[in-house]
């Protein structure tokens, strides 16, 4: 081997190994911003009074049915929201790859919105571009 091969094998070992540690570091993040919240929903949903634990409230959800009605709606809800992203999403994101490639990242990206942010940070984010417009265009009829 010649002195050149050498000194290039522990550089690609250091980048393959700082890619990977920082593919875990990655991993990691997004795994504690996506957990952290499912364990503090279990924590308070099983807290009793004096500290104690108790799976009560998670009982009561197939036993009340004002509250199973609630669960069942929200449950239609994300199916339909889930039915109508792909219907709406599917043929957008094809019909870009296929026609408009340099605007497949943009599209994208405005795609991944509406699933990646909450629906009420959109909504709040978005209230004061409304009211500009309807500020400069006028109201309604």
């Amino acid at each position: 081997m010649t002195a050149a091969v050498r000194k290039t094998r522990p550089v690609r070992r250091r980048r393959f190994q700082l890619r990977s540690m920082t593919r875990w570091v990655v991993f990691g993040v997004v795994g504690v911003y996506l957990l952290l919240p499912l364990v503090a929903m279990l924590e308070f949903s099983t807290r009793d009074v004096g500290w104690s634990r108790s799976f009560a409230a998670w009982r009561d959800i197939g036993v009340n049915r004002e509250l199973l009605g609630a669960v069942t709606l929200s449950l239609e809800l994300a199916a339909l929201t889930v039915i109508g992203m792909l219907v709406l999403l599917t043929p957008t994101m094809v019909w870009v790859h296929l026609r408009v490639p340099r605007l497949r990242r943009v599209i994208e990206f405005i795609c991944l919105l509406p699933l990646s942010i909450p629906a009420i940070v959109l909504v709040v984010g978005l209230a004061p571009v409304y009211s500009w417009v309807n500020y400069i265009f006028g109201d309604s009829p």
